[in-house]
């Protein structure tokens, strides 16, 4: 069965659909809020991909999510899948795919659902860690955060050790993704040579893709790694993502593309972020993306990352973003500055060696 019958398939089971919108588009009352069937559906998913939005009430996700809000277990979610999966991986294309290549069960976030007390401690909600499926690996000794592709699919997982191991980050592989799954041969079998690009995805663009894709959201936020993205959420800012390193990826850019958004940067404060940010915006302007950056107080230490603040103040730099061209212009003049600095200290260094 295709994706597309799969789709209609289940969505039928539980929606009355009353009305078409281009197509691919079917819409009717919203099975998540109480809408009676006289007014105008505000509710859409699309047949093609199984993303969905609710302009009443304003839930959205992807069609795994979809499923799950309708109460379907992580076992039944792979089952209905699994044959329209199949059929993706076989015809998917070599290049750039919106739709990630390699699918693993839902059923590994629920070895791994236990809370990150880490992150709790360092004061992230207990119940959005949960929503966003960040668990932890006790055998690997790492915070465990699923990657998934614009449609919500799990492609990956990647830990973050809390034992000051390296590497800090570690993107599962083949080996590690069977030892979370049993270690056995039937997981051995099904997951023998799995890999995954992650920098191929943005972290947490399943959540945020509906409202760009239905044109709901005019407004992108780009930063680096998953805390800086879950802190942001924490605030109440829903339209961010994450590069998952600190430059962005030609598959990431050929994501962007598909969609008319602003974006702000708001990336780390050190050398690699700001590298990142000049890197990221020039070729963002080169789509005609409207770019702006978020940057950091004169006094910010080197390498504070969103999260590093409170949410009064995260909230009070995203509205004092500067245009990237201004930006630019800064931080080459204060490149310049320090350069003429550094070559003075040289100079003064070697008149005092030789006197």
């Amino acid at each position: 069965m295709a994706l597309r019958d799969t789709i209609i398939a289940e969505a039928e089971k539980y929606l009355r659909f009353t009305k078409t919108s281009g197509p691919n588009n079917i819409g009717g009352p919203c099975p998540f809020h109480n809408e009676g069937m006289e007014k105008r559906p505000s509710f859409y998913i699309n047949t093609n991909t199984g993303v969905f939005i609710c302009h009443s009430c304003g839930i959205k996700g992807s069609f795994p999510q979809f499923l799950k809000l309708l109460g379907a277990s992580a076992d039944k979610v792979d089952l209905i899948l699994s044959l329209s999966r199949e059929e993706q991986v076989e015809k998917a294309p070599k290049a750039f795919s919106l739709r990630g290549q390699c699918y693993l069960s839902e059923g590994l976030l629920g070895v791994l659902d236990y809370c990150p007390k880490g992150l709790v401690r360092d004061g992230f909600d207990k119940q959005l860690l949960k929503k966003l499926d960040v668990g932890f690996d006790r055998e690997g000794m790492r915070v465990t955060f699923p990657i998934r592709d614009l449609y919500g699919n799990l492609v990956g997982l990647s830990g973050r050790t809390v034992l000051d191991e390296f590497p800090r980050y570690k993107v599962y592989k083949e080996r590690d993704i069977i030892r979370v799954a049993g270690g056995d041969r039937e997981a051995e079998t099904k997951y023998r040579g799995y890999d995954i690009k992650n920098h191929n995805y943005f972290w947490n663009m399943h959540n945020v893709w509906p409202g760009l894709f239905f044109g709901d959201l005019d407004t992108l936020i780009i930063v680096e790694g998953y805390k800086a993205c879950t802190w942001l959420l924490q605030c109440g800012i829903e339209n961010v993502v994450a590069l998952q390193g600190a430059k962005m990826s030609q598959v990431q850019e050929a994501t962007l593309s598909k969609v008319d958004v602003s974006i702000l940067l708001y990336l780390d404060n050190n050398k690699a972020g700001r590298l990142g940010t000049l890197d990221t915006g020039k070729r963002l302007i080169q789509q005609g993306k409207h770019v702006h950056v978020v940057t950091y107080p004169d006094d910010a230490e080197e390498g504070a990352q969103p999260d590093t603040y409170d949410q009064e103040d995260t909230i009070a730099s995203l509205d004092a973003a500067q245009h990237f061209t201004n930006w630019r212009q800064q931080w080459n003049t204060q490149l310049q500055r320090d350069s003429r600095l550094e070559v003075a200290s040289t100079h003064t260094s070697r008149k005092e060696t030789r006197e």
